[in-house]
């Protein structure tokens, strides 16, 4: 759920999968009014969905030493936004590999919610995949139903440490099972 200004809280429904070859993540969002005027780096500051994924995933310095700076972003991390801007999803990665990405996606608008799918190759994220090995993750879906604000109005945090800071040792850990 993730809570909006005039105090009224929205379901929002997350969906993790996993092969061989990718980790798969879809959000169902109730979101009535849609706004995304930006189609670059930027979409973030609109509605979105953001990921940031790491191959850290034992946190256990990061915890017992707050300013440890091994909370920040590294090269272990991947940092992804998807966003519909008008009829294309676009989705863009953050840090160390900057840049627009062409990884299946789709993001779609129905009955006031929109969906986003996400398929990430884990041959891009330094993760190994398989049965009861692990990484961590943080996800944020970003909500703006106010067109003269230039930000957020508010968002839905899953996992903490993409937004509001870079902190790894915030991520939730995920278990493939």
């Amino acid at each position: 759920r993730y809570f909006k200004m005039d105090g009224t809280d929205q379901p929002v429904k997350l969906y993790y999968a996993w092969d061989a070859r990718c980790f798969y993540i879809g959000a169902d969002v109730p979101d009535a009014v849609h706004l995304q005027r930006r189609n670059n780096a930027d979409i973030w500051m609109e509605d979105s969905f953001q990921i940031a994924l790491s191959s850290r995933f034992d946190t256990v310095n990061a915890l017992l030493m707050p300013n440890f700076s091994g909370n920040r972003f590294s090269s272990k991390e991947r940092n992804f936004c998807l966003a519909l801007c008008g009829n294309t999803p676009r989705l863009f990665e953050y840090g160390f590999r900057r840049g627009e990405k062409n990884y299946l996606r789709n993001v779609t608008r129905k009955n006031e919610h929109t969906v986003y799918e996400l398929a990430i190759p884990w041959s891009e994220t330094g993760i190994t995949p398989g049965k009861g090995k692990g990484f961590s993750a943080g996800v944020v879906i970003f909500n703006n139903d106010k067109p003269e604000r230039q930000r957020p109005t508010y968002w839905y945090v899953h996992g903490n440490g993409v937004a509001g800071g870079e902190n790894v040792s915030k991520f939730m850990t995920f278990i493939m099972e």
